[in-house]
């Protein structure tokens, strides 16, 4: 079965990746997912026929083999990885209002770890949610890049994104490989961003802790970050 669908988040996940959007003819939700245990995509999974890899925007048409739902990601559909992925075009940022998600509709239940604010559900609560995915519009935000575990033996650097949604605060990590890259090549620091864009945040599976954590899976700016 064919779906067409807008490119909206693409995010690491394992060894592999996580692509996520809309489905363009009724703008639902849309997750493509592999046959593996933790569903991931991999490089070769996602390719177009001249070798490119998927980047936001791009309006997809993929081969699937079913709707693939779980307890907590009801959009995911199965691939068929005998297919090349198609790009069909560009989607017009103009027109990114059309696909927004009402904030009202944001996660509740929400707990902060140890570094995030309103990152984490606890996984009791995800049965009262039908979405794992929300593509949200956002008038100003800021990136934070700083060493998060050095007083745990852990110097690695960490790309997070603050932003506000109905009065409340998140810190989320990022895990869009391009923004990421792009922010761990500037200095530890706060970056705002001031024009409006936009953001797609997405859930995992529930993680060892019982948790289910949400990520900034794609920031999506007319411009340069």
């Amino acid at each position: 079965m064919q779906k067409t669908f807008i490119c909206l988040a693409k995010s690491r996940k394992l060894s592999g990746l996580c692509v996520a959007g809309k489905e363009f003819e009724n703008l639902q939700g849309f997750r493509p997912v592999s046959e593996r245990q933790t569903e991931e995509l991999s490089e070769i999974e996602i390719r177009y026929r001249n070798g490119q890899l998927p980047r936001l925007l791009d309006v997809i048409t993929i081969e699937t083999k079913n709707a693939n739902p779980n307890p907590f990601q009801k959009e995911n559909w199965l691939i068929d990885s005998n297919y090349y992925w198609t790009i069909n075009r560009k989607y017009d940022f103009m027109d990114l209002n059309h696909l927004c998600d009402n904030p009202v509709d944001f996660w509740k239940n929400t707990e902060s770890s140890y570094n995030g604010r309103n990152d984490r559900i606890d996984s009791a609560y995800f049965n009262q949610i039908d979405k794992s995915f929300m593509f949200l519009k956002l008038e100003k935000s800021s990136i934070i890049v700083r060493e998060e575990g050095r007083d745990f033996g852990n110097p690695k650097r960490k790309v997070r994104m603050h932003f506000c949604i109905n009065n409340t605060d998140y810190i989320l990590p990022v895990t869009h490989p391009e923004v990421e890259r792009f922010f761990l090549g500037k200095l530890d620091g706060e970056y705002i961003i001031s024009e409006p864009h936009y953001l797609s945040v997405s859930t995992g599976m529930p993680h060892t802790d019982n948790k289910v954590y949400l990520f900034a899976a794609g920031i999506i700016c007319s411009g340069q970050y």
